[in-house]
């Protein structure tokens, strides 16, 4: 399989129990900016959550101000470091992608 320089590998697997969840994001919580978004039920997983770690762009947004820190420059127009854009910050990240 062939990925552009900088980008991280990622993999996907079902997991039935919160406690499996939780285990797979333990080990998540070693890299930078570690997330989990868990569409829960009282009892057990969600039918989809998602949980990530090493993102190679962070934004963070303040009224009408996207703050951009690029951590690696994962594809082509994106600089190491960090940025500020003034817009709407959906439609700077729609871009973004």
């Amino acid at each position: 399989m062939h990925r552009s320089p900088g980008v991280t590998a990622s993999s996907m697997r079902e997991i039935s129990r919160a406690r499996d969840l939780l285990e797979a994001f333990g080990r998540l919580r070693a890299g930078a900016y570690p997330w989990l978004l868990d569409s829960a039920l009282i009892s057990d997983c969600g039918r989809f959550s998602f949980a990530g770690a090493d993102p190679y762009l962070v934004a963070r947004g303040r009224g009408a101000t996207l703050e951009l820190e690029c951590l690696r420059a994962a594809r082509p127009g994106l600089e190491v470091g960090r940025r500020e854009v003034a817009g709407d910050p959906l439609e700077i990240a729609r871009a973004l992608m």
